[in-house]
């Protein structure tokens, strides 16, 4: 019974051992995603713009009674426009990057939410069409982000980076249930500007992230920090090719 009881109490303190040190693993790989300069900066613009983009995605499309007289209708057509929102993105991000595709999406659905208060209450129809593409232009923003982002972080932390952005999404999510149901009351314009001011916030804050078409993928944090430069490969050829020929210009101009 002596040797059962020092068994149990040793497996005990292993358990316990084990236990902390999922925490301290946790801890220590989080805190690699926001050490340092480069990659801290990634990251919390990720992190803004997944709460950002789920939110606005969730509150259109749990918000059909705002949009519209017939909520059923709108849910109905918002699901059909997530098909092209979700396709067309293919050849953008490969013919414009995703960086400038991302801007203009968001920059596009800001533009569409905010514009809806504007809109009298008995031209529904046309309420109705802008938070539709406002929608569609959300779901093509969160194709485009997941892409982006998953380029951004590097190998070793991709999956940790990646899964603490959703966790972000998520927390976005539960704010728009309250946001579209909750918030009207009070002010029934609000959902509007708070949704359509956060796109514009998601466009800018994009417009500080690297752009990774045509840039190869970094494998640590450290080889992230140690890069010359933030730009992706392509640019990084366009730079030295204006270097070149400015440096030739200037050679042949000289006496």
């Amino acid at each position: 019974m002596e040797d059962i009881r020092k068994e149990s109490a040793d497996s005990c303190a292993t358990k316990r051992e084990r236990r902390w040190q999922k925490v301290w693993d946790f801890l220590e790989t989080f805190v690699l995603l926001i050490r340092t300069r480069r990659i801290r900066k990634i990251t919390l613009i990720l992190f803004c713009c997944y709460f950002i983009t789920s939110m606005g995605y969730v509150g259109l499309s749990l918000g059909g009674d705002l949009f519209s007289s017939n909520p059923f209708i709108y849910v109905a057509i918002s699901g059909l426009v997530e098909i092209p929102g979700a396709t067309f993105t293919i050849p953008l991000v490969e013919q414009f990057g995703r960086r400038f595709s991302n801007m203009a999406f968001y920059l596009l659905t800001g533009a569409c939410l905010l514009a809806l208060p504007f809109i009298p209450t008995y031209i529904e129809w046309i309420s109705m069409t802008l938070a539709l593409l406002g929608k569609m232009a959300l779901t093509a923003a969160y194709q485009v982000l997941f892409l982006h982002s998953g380029e951004l972080f590097p190998t070793e932390v991709r999956t940790w980076g990646m899964g603490n952005s959703s966790t972000m999404a998520r927390i976005g999510s539960v704010f728009s249930s309250f946001l579209v149901s909750v918030i009207p009351s009070s002010w029934s314009i609000a959902p509007f500007i708070i949704l359509g001011c956060s796109c514009l916030i998601a466009a800018w804050a994009t417009s500080l992230l690297p752009e990774t078409r045509g840039a190869a993928l970094y494998d640590t944090v450290a080889a992230l920090e140690a890069a010359q430069s933030f730009k992706g490969d392509k640019e990084k050829e366009e730079e030295g090719e204006i270097q070149q020929r400015t440096t030739i210009t200037t050679t042949t101009a000289a006496p």
